[in-house]
């Protein structure tokens, strides 16, 4: 810093003329380094801006400075124009998050008591997010009062920096009586700093839609605003882009008139925002930014209207420790412009006009919602939400029971989907669906003759854009013949089935279950049954689905009765296609058992419902023969060599049903395999692998020594390797 200059700039109204004043020279002590050296700074509405630094500055207070350890410091010195409180802050010395330069800032009445006693104000953080290390003080003045600043970097004397300065005189504003009138576009500076409590907004979320607390706003100022354009016209209100990333969080509110109490609300505020929205002049979707603007407000020529400026009140929601009694505070400039007309309703924005859906499939073509009005809440909707936003409305009345669907699928618009009975005044919710993302295709049994409204709105309690559209499709089918488990459709080995489970429903589908460690989530399954008359290997192969599928085998003792479903297999992606397919590969079937298959449609987590497609399934089997399975000297016949488990059997396999005993070595090569440990047709290794897990296991299959007796030993693992490298004859 070879150069230091001091700049005053007086912010008027336009907020653009100034003053600008350079000296030359170097790393030297400031020359307002001292108290009787303070540099005089002349004050100006609605603040004024002064740039200095503590480079080679000293302290000459002992104690009584503002923090601890705030040592080297500059003065400054100005007179009160009039009596009121002024606002004097170094806000704006670091940029956002504020992590920079710490200052503080201490105000004396005069030079020969700079001690705690001889304060008039003081502060080192403001504390209140995201000015955390710049320093704001009020004190309130006599007018002709003469004054002395100390601005000083905390933590010790090498912490040393460059800071803004920024003195404030009582807002002449502070009051909604004494509004400053503004005109169309003509930015307007402002602050609030110092500035009073005047009102605060009384239930501003359902006035504005935007989430804020529930007692609106501290440290107000007002500007009065005269449309001239005759009759209503849309103008837009903004802070934008006077702080483009954090900065003053403040607040908008527009009035009709001042409030003769302390709270206000519905009809005299008619428009108010806390922070931007998409379609703002700032928004940013990648920084989040806390500057309103209200983007459309409808005012009329001629009529004078408020617009109120406050601070947010961050003790609303923090922790008072934190943020102690400070609402936000800072610097502004006001903008009053003319906006584009807002979007005209749709023809469907209500219940009560409702598009009516004669002739199926229908299609919506693309609606915009952007200037639709608020609707019921819906159930699915963000848990904060008070209404649907941005609704338009269908209804459909069916000749005959049918399935119905509905699919939203603008990609410009995450929606919720509700469908309602009964009639517009008092309608009954039921169905919906929608996690704030496209492409829902919930469906819904109808019945012949009733009346079924469909509401179709934007997700979240948030304005909907003036960009936002539906595209909505609506379709009512026959519903699927096996939509339910209890009528699933027989199937037989060796035939392929097609069909789809988009038009199916959940009812009757019973709980998902896991497969594996997947838990499997149920909705639009259609269901078959197999009965195999033979024992054997079967496979139920979906991969040539068109849609992505969960398969789930069950055997059921009453589709009314899900405790006595037992899953017997199950596949939810085995197909080596991302997103499509099931197959459930060789599972062993008795005889005679009834088997029930469900096909369920896949649903992404992100789904309410799923939106099923066709798919197609071909079952296929290898029929076994009757088998024995002995244990030692225990034989029994069984349906398979599959089945060749507990109790009927220990694992060993039979070759020759003539055989009456697998006791002891001898029988190893007279038809009884004990090499086939893993009955699975073949010996290979995973037969020795399978053989030693039983045998640490203590399983008593492992128990191979042919004694019967189940109790294994190391001659057991030599007596099995024996008959492994022998082999099944």
């Amino acid at each position: 810093m070879s150069v230091r200059c001091i700049r005053a700039y007086v912010a008027a109204m336009a907020g653009l003329g100034g003053v600008l004043a350079c000296a030359a020279g170097a790393l030297a002590q400031p020359s307002n380094d001292t108290c009787a050296q303070a540099q005089v700074v002349p004050l100006a509405d609605p603040y004024v801006q002064v740039f200095g630094d503590t480079f080679a500055a000293t302290s000459d207070i002992a104690t009584g400075g503002c923090a601890g350890g705030d040592a080297t410091d500059v003065w400054y010195t100005f007179t009160a124009v009039r009596a009121g409180s002024y606002g004097i802050t170094t806000i704006g010395t670091n940029p956002p998050p504020g992590f920079g330069f710490d200052t503080s800032i201490a105000v004396y009445a005069s030079c020969g008591n700079l001690t705690v006693a001889g304060r008039l104000g003081c502060n080192d953080d403001i504390s209140v997010v995201p000015e955390w290390l710049d320093a704001r003080v009020s004190v309130t003045l006599a007018a002709g009062q003469a004054v002395l600043v100390r601005v000083a970097g905390v933590g010790g004397a090498t912490v040393q920096g460059a800071f803004t300065l920024t003195i404030g005189p009582p807002a002449l504003n502070d009051s909604c009586a004494n509004a400053e009138t503004i005109v169309l576009d003509q930015p307007a500076a402002g602050t609030n700093i110092g500035a009073t409590d005047s009102f605060r907004l009384l239930n501003p979320s359902s006035l504005c839609g935007n989430g804020a607390s529930g007692s609106w706003g501290r440290k107000d100022v007002f500007y009065a605003f005269t449309p001239t354009l005759a009759g209503p016209n849309p103008y837009r209100i903004s802070l934008c882009p006077s702080n483009p990333d954090f900065g003053f969080d403040s607040n908008l509110a527009v009035l009709t008139a001042c409030p003769a109490g302390t709270t206000v609300g519905s009809p005299t505020v008619i428009a108010c925002n806390e922070d931007v929205l998409p379609g703002a002049t700032c928004y940013d979707p990648s920084n989040f930014v806390w500057t309103p603007e209200i983007q459309t407000v409808s005012l009329t020529g001629g009529v004078r209207y408020l617009i109120r400026v406050a601070g947010y009140d961050y003790c609303a929601f923090l922790n008072p420790a934190l943020c102690g009694t400070n609402p936000n505070e800072g610097l502004f400039t006001l903008f009053v412009t003319s906006a584009a007309a807002p979007p005209a309703a749709p023809a469907n924005d209500t219940c009560a006009t409702a598009a009516v859906v004669s002739t199926l499939p229908y299609s919506s073509g693309a609606i915009a919602i952007g200037g639709a009005g608020d609707d019921v809440d819906v159930a699915c909707n963000a848990p904060a939400s008070t209404t649907t936003r941005g609704g338009v409305w269908f209804s459909y009345t069916p000749a005959a029971a049918c399935t119905l669907s509905i699919t939203q699928s603008d990609p410009t618009t995450a929606a919720v989907i509700a469908v309602f009975t009964g009639p517009c005044a008092s309608p009954t919710q039921v169905l919906c669906a929608g996690n704030g993302f496209v492409n829902e295709n919930p469906t819904l049994s109808v019945q012949a003759g009733v009346t079924y409204r469909i509401l179709v709105g934007r997700y979240e309690a948030s304005t909907a854009s003036p960009a936002d559209q539906v595209n909505v499709g609506i379709d009512c089918v026959t519903p699927v013949a096996n939509d339910a488990c209890a009528q699933a459709e027989t199937i037989v080995v060796d035939q392929t089935v097609f069909g789809t489970t988009a038009p199916a429903t959940s009812v009757g589908d019973g709980p998902g279950g896991t497969c594996g460690s997947t838990s499997v989530s149920v909705g639009k399954a259609v269901w078959y049954r197999f009965t195999p008359s033979s024992g054997g290997l079967y496979t139920f192969d979906g991969c040539s689905s068109a849609s992505n599928i969960d398969l789930q085998l069950f055997t059921i003792g009453s589709c009314a009765d899900s405790a006595t479903w037992s899953q017997v297999a199950c596949d939810l992606d085995s197909c080596g296609q991302p997103g499509l397919g099931g197959r459930i590969q060789d599972v062993a079937l008795s005889a005679g058992v009834s088997y029930v298959l469900r096909v369920g449609a896949f649903r992404p987590a992100l789904l309410t419902t799923p939106n099923g497609g066709a798919f197609q399934i071909t079952l296929t089997g290898t029929a076994g023969s009757t088998a024995v399975c002995c244990r030692g000297a225990t034989c029994a016949v069984v349906a398979n060599a599959g089945d060749c488990t507990a109790p009927a059997g220990v694992g060993v396999r039979v070759l020759d049903a003539s055989v009456g005993s697998c006791d002891g070595q001898a029988a190893v090569n007279s038809g009884c395999c004990y090499a086939d440990f893993n009955k699975s047709g073949v010996k290979d290794v995973a037969d020795i692998f399978a053989y030693l897990s039983a045998w640490f296991a203590n399983s008593p299959f492992a128990d191979v020594g042919g004694d019967g007796t189940g109790t294994r030993d190391v001659s057991d693992i030599f007596q099995f390797l024996s008959a492994w490298f022998v082999g099944c004859s």
